[in-house]
Protein backbone atom coordinates (compact mmCIF):
# COMPACT_ATOMS: atom_id res chain seq x y z
CA UNK A 1 0.00 0.00 0.00
CA UNK A 2 1.22 3.47 -0.75
CA UNK A 3 1.18 6.46 1.54
CA UNK A 4 -1.71 7.97 -0.43
CA UNK A 5 -3.80 4.84 0.15
CA UNK A 6 -3.08 5.02 3.89
CA UNK A 7 -4.15 8.67 3.97
CA UNK A 8 -7.31 7.91 2.02
CA UNK A 9 -8.22 5.02 4.32
CA UNK A 10 -7.42 7.13 7.38
CA UNK A 11 -9.63 9.97 6.12
CA UNK A 12 -12.46 7.56 5.34
CA UNK A 13 -12.26 6.06 8.84
CA UNK A 14 -12.29 9.55 10.33
CA UNK A 15 -15.40 10.46 8.33
CA UNK A 16 -17.12 7.23 9.40
CA UNK A 17 -16.36 7.95 13.07
CA UNK A 18 -17.83 11.43 12.67
CA UNK A 19 -20.96 10.03 11.05
CA UNK A 20 -21.36 7.39 13.77
CA UNK A 21 -20.95 10.05 16.44
CA UNK A 22 -23.76 12.10 14.90
CA UNK A 23 -26.01 9.11 14.20
CA UNK A 24 -25.56 7.61 17.68
CA UNK A 25 -26.70 10.83 19.37
CA UNK A 26 -23.25 11.30 20.80
CA UNK A 27 -23.01 14.71 19.18
CA UNK A 28 -22.18 16.34 22.50
CA UNK A 29 -18.69 14.82 22.20
CA UNK A 30 -18.04 16.72 18.98
CA UNK A 31 -16.35 20.07 19.54
CA UNK A 32 -18.50 21.98 17.05
CA UNK A 33 -21.84 20.32 17.73
CA UNK A 34 -23.16 22.46 20.57
CA UNK A 35 -25.81 23.86 18.24
CA UNK A 36 -27.07 20.37 17.46
CA UNK A 37 -27.45 19.41 21.11
CA UNK A 38 -29.35 22.62 21.88
CA UNK A 39 -31.85 21.93 19.11
CA UNK A 40 -30.77 24.92 17.01
CA UNK A 41 -31.32 24.41 13.30
CA UNK A 42 -28.21 24.26 11.18
CA UNK A 43 -28.13 26.07 7.84
CA UNK A 44 -27.04 24.07 4.84
CA UNK A 45 -27.93 26.63 2.18
CA UNK A 46 -26.49 30.10 1.77
CA UNK A 47 -28.91 33.00 2.29
CA UNK A 48 -29.95 34.94 -0.82
CA UNK A 49 -28.51 38.10 0.74
CA UNK A 50 -25.02 36.63 0.52
CA UNK A 51 -25.45 36.09 -3.22
CA UNK A 52 -26.77 39.64 -3.59
CA UNK A 53 -23.70 41.04 -1.83
CA UNK A 54 -21.45 38.88 -4.02
CA UNK A 55 -23.20 40.03 -7.21
CA UNK A 56 -23.14 43.64 -6.01
CA UNK A 57 -19.38 43.50 -5.54
CA UNK A 58 -18.96 42.08 -9.05
CA UNK A 59 -21.19 44.84 -10.45
CA UNK A 60 -19.22 47.45 -8.50
CA UNK A 61 -16.00 46.25 -10.11
CA UNK A 62 -17.55 46.52 -13.59
CA UNK A 63 -18.93 50.01 -12.88
CA UNK A 64 -15.53 51.19 -11.66
CA UNK A 65 -13.90 49.81 -14.80
CA UNK A 66 -16.55 51.51 -16.94
CA UNK A 67 -16.07 54.86 -15.22
CA UNK A 68 -12.31 54.60 -15.64
CA UNK A 69 -12.19 53.41 -19.24
CA UNK A 70 -15.43 54.80 -20.74
CA UNK A 71 -13.54 57.06 -23.16
CA UNK A 72 -12.37 54.06 -25.23
CA UNK A 73 -15.02 52.19 -27.25
CA UNK A 74 -13.00 48.96 -27.46
CA UNK A 75 -12.58 48.84 -23.69
CA UNK A 76 -16.29 49.47 -23.16
CA UNK A 77 -16.96 46.55 -25.53
CA UNK A 78 -14.72 44.32 -23.39
CA UNK A 79 -16.47 45.47 -20.21
CA UNK A 80 -19.77 44.57 -21.91
CA UNK A 81 -18.43 41.08 -22.60
CA UNK A 82 -17.43 40.79 -18.93
CA UNK A 83 -20.92 41.92 -17.93
CA UNK A 84 -22.42 39.26 -20.22
CA UNK A 85 -20.24 36.56 -18.65
CA UNK A 86 -21.24 37.83 -15.21
CA UNK A 87 -24.89 37.65 -16.19
CA UNK A 88 -24.44 34.05 -17.31
CA UNK A 89 -22.36 33.18 -14.22
CA UNK A 90 -24.94 34.53 -11.78
CA UNK A 91 -28.04 33.95 -13.89
CA UNK A 92 -27.63 30.24 -14.51
CA UNK A 93 -27.90 29.17 -10.84
CA UNK A 94 -30.82 31.54 -10.32
CA UNK A 95 -32.72 30.07 -13.29
CA UNK A 96 -31.90 26.50 -12.24
CA UNK A 97 -33.03 27.15 -8.67
CA UNK A 98 -36.34 28.62 -9.84
CA UNK A 99 -36.87 25.70 -12.22
CA UNK A 100 -36.23 23.23 -9.40
CA UNK A 101 -39.20 21.52 -7.83
CA UNK A 102 -37.70 21.91 -4.39
CA UNK A 103 -38.66 25.24 -2.96
CA UNK A 104 -36.61 26.27 0.02
CA UNK A 105 -37.68 28.86 2.51
CA UNK A 106 -35.31 31.74 2.98
CA UNK A 107 -34.61 32.48 6.62
CA UNK A 108 -34.43 35.94 8.07
CA UNK A 109 -31.06 37.65 7.50
CA UNK A 110 -30.26 37.94 11.21
CA UNK A 111 -31.21 34.29 11.78
CA UNK A 112 -28.82 33.23 9.02
CA UNK A 113 -25.98 35.28 10.48
CA UNK A 114 -26.51 33.98 14.02
CA UNK A 115 -27.20 30.31 13.35
CA UNK A 116 -24.50 27.75 12.59
CA UNK A 117 -23.74 26.94 8.97
CA UNK A 118 -22.73 23.43 7.95
CA UNK A 119 -19.66 22.98 5.74
CA UNK A 120 -17.73 19.88 4.72
CA UNK A 121 -15.20 20.57 7.48
CA UNK A 122 -17.63 21.32 10.30
CA UNK A 123 -19.88 24.05 11.61
CA UNK A 124 -19.18 27.75 11.26
CA UNK A 125 -21.33 30.77 11.97
CA UNK A 126 -23.37 32.43 9.25
CA UNK A 127 -21.22 35.53 9.67
CA UNK A 128 -18.11 33.49 8.97
CA UNK A 129 -19.75 31.97 5.89
CA UNK A 130 -20.60 35.47 4.64
CA UNK A 131 -17.04 36.60 5.29
CA UNK A 132 -15.49 33.60 3.54
CA UNK A 133 -17.70 34.01 0.48
CA UNK A 134 -17.37 37.80 0.10
CA UNK A 135 -13.83 38.56 1.31
CA UNK A 136 -12.12 37.96 -2.05
CA UNK A 137 -14.61 39.99 -4.15
CA UNK A 138 -14.45 42.80 -1.58
CA UNK A 139 -10.65 42.78 -1.66
CA UNK A 140 -10.73 42.80 -5.47
CA UNK A 141 -13.14 45.74 -5.46
CA UNK A 142 -10.83 47.68 -3.14
CA UNK A 143 -7.83 46.89 -5.35
CA UNK A 144 -9.72 47.87 -8.51
CA UNK A 145 -10.69 51.17 -6.90
CA UNK A 146 -7.05 51.83 -6.03
CA UNK A 147 -5.77 50.89 -9.47
CA UNK A 148 -8.42 52.95 -11.26
CA UNK A 149 -7.75 55.98 -9.04
CA UNK A 150 -4.06 55.76 -9.95
CA UNK A 151 -4.93 55.46 -13.65
CA UNK A 152 -7.32 58.43 -13.47
CA UNK A 153 -4.77 60.59 -11.64
CA UNK A 154 -2.00 59.72 -14.08
CA UNK A 155 -3.93 60.97 -17.13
Amino acid sequence: MTMLDDLTIERELELRRDMERVCDDRVEDAPDSSALTKGVSVNTAVHDGVFKIFMGLFALILVIFYLTFSHDAETVFMIGICAFYGLMYFGTPIVLRRASRQKRENKDWTEFLDEPFSTSTGLISGRTALLQICIVPAALAICVIGICVVIALSR
